[in-house]
This record gives C-alpha cells, sequence and structure tokens, in this order.
C-alpha cells in the first residue's frame, strides 16, 4: 500500500527546493493549491499520473516520491 503522507513530503521538499510555491504548482497542474496542500499532508490520495506530472515539472525522477512507501 502507498503511503500517501510520505509520497506528500516528499513533493514538498522537491517543491521548496526548485523554490516553487504551492499555487505555482497548482497553476502548472490546473489543479487549486488546496489541492496541493491535501496531497502534501497527506490527507488527499494522487493518482500516478498526476504524480508523473509533478515530477516532469519539479523535475525529479517519479521514483524518488515512491521509494519506500
Amino acid at each position: 500500500m502507498l503511503d500517501y503522507t510520505a509520497i506528500g513530503r516528499r513533493i514538498k521538499h522537491y517543491r521548496i527546493e526548485n523554490n516553487m510555491t504551492q499555487c505555482q504548482l497548482a497553476e502548472k497542474l490546473s489543479v487549486t493549491d488546496k489541492f496541493i496542500s491535501s496531497v502534501e499532508t497527506g490527507r488527499a490520495k494522487i493518482s500516478l499520473s498526476r504524480l508523473y506530472d509533478i515530477s516532469v515539472i519539479l523535475s525529479v525522477d517519479i521514483s524518488c516520491f515512491l521509494k519506500d512507501t
């Protein structure tokens, strides 16, 4: 089973590393910043296709989000 809280923490880590706000990431994904916040805290599940989109935007291999989950 996927650990969505761990995935969310990693998304937040790489988003901050890329000097990007939740609003900026949300805009690129055509979602709300509230959704990004929910994903980063593990309150919302994220699809693999959406996770792939985030990995492309943040220039991170998708496996970095999924390791040890």
